[in-house]
């Protein structure tokens, strides 16, 4: 079947429609955790744009070029998420894979799965407990 339901982080319960059929418990990875916010973790991001504004200018025009001041950047997000979903691999043929993770971890699945570009799926955002179907293929 190779369907993937993309859920994201926020939702108290996971939509009945997609429960059902999942009898394996959510795995739970630090594959799929937010980007590593570094010096802006746990601060309001539109601070960015006052104390750092050439590097949120910059991160505006080209989402790869993540600020420094950040912990990690937006490639080492997807090459988390790509080592995911390789060790995903085969997919359950049964029911398919529904996966509960943060907005940019989403984007950057859904990207590797459809081959849309990352800029793209980061700006179709889910709303939280927002739920996505992507045909991965068999």
């Amino acid at each position: 079947m190779g369907l993937v339901w993309l859920i994201r982080h926020g939702a108290s319960t996971m939509p009945s429609g997609i429960a059902i059929g999942f009898t394996d418990p959510p795995l739970s990875t630090p594959a799929l955790r937010e980007i590593h916010f570094g010096a802006w973790e746990g601060r309001a991001l539109s601070d960015l744009w006052i104390d750092e504004p050439g590097m949120a200018t910059a991160w505006e025009q080209n989402v790869r070029a993540t600020p420094q001041s950040f912990g990690e950047g937006l490639i080492d997000v997807e090459e988390r998420v790509a080592r995911f979903w390789e060790s995903m691999q085969p997919l359950p043929q049964a029911a398919g894979v529904a996966v509960v993770a943060h907005g940019g971890s989403l984007a950057a699945l859904r990207s590797l799965i459809t081959g849309l570009p990352i800029a793209d799926c980061l700006s179709m955002r889910l709303e939280p407990g927002g739920v996505l179907e992507v045909d991965a293929g068999s």
